[in-house]
């Protein structure tokens, strides 16, 4: 049985630029932190430091411009973002209505990002529909173990 994700999120959108690599993400200097709440805890803090204050004010849906997450693949960079679902969007206009503090709303029964009262169209895989909908990976592993790519993408009734 699948996690129940809620089909709609809402929130203030927090800005970021364009290739945000994730060495800004976590900086090398934090790199020796294990917990996946300390690593947080230096999240973009030389890029943006005021990121993590704002996502705990409610500036909690990101929307960054061209390669966020760009650069060398590091455990920390990934563990300082746990649970960012990543949606591409071809409308770049996006990024113009997205200002910080804006109400921001995913609609994922319509897959629609609503924000600055226009609406945008996005697509999730069939493998990144399955993930949401177990809660993520780690959720997803501790069902299936190693058939976990097997399973996500596998066709579903009426697919494929």
């Amino acid at each position: 049985m699948p996690f129940l994700q809620p089909r709609r999120w809402q929130g203030k959108s927090k800005k970021l630029g364009e290739f945000i690599d994730t060495d800004a993400h976590q900086r090398n200097s934090s790199w020796t932190c294990k917990p996946n709440e300390s690593s947080g805890q230096h999240c973009l803090q030389y890029t943006h430091p005021d990121f993590r204050h704002r996502a705990s004010q409610g500036c909690d849906i990101v929307v960054a411009g061209k390669a966020f997450g760009c650069g060398p693949s590091r455990e920390q960079a990934v563990t300082a973002l746990l649970g960012l679902l990543g949606i591409v969007l071809q409308d770049e206009s996006l990024y113009d209505a997205a200002l910080d503090d804006r109400d921001i709303s995913i609609d994922f029964a319509t897959n629609v990002v609503s924000v600055g009262g226009r609406d945008f169209a996005f697509r999730l895989s069939r493998m990144e529909k399955a993930l949401f909908e177990h809660g993520g990976i780690a959720s997803a592993f501790r069902k299936f173990g190693k058939r976990l790519f097997e399973v996500m993408a596998a066709p579903r009734g009426g697919e494929g």
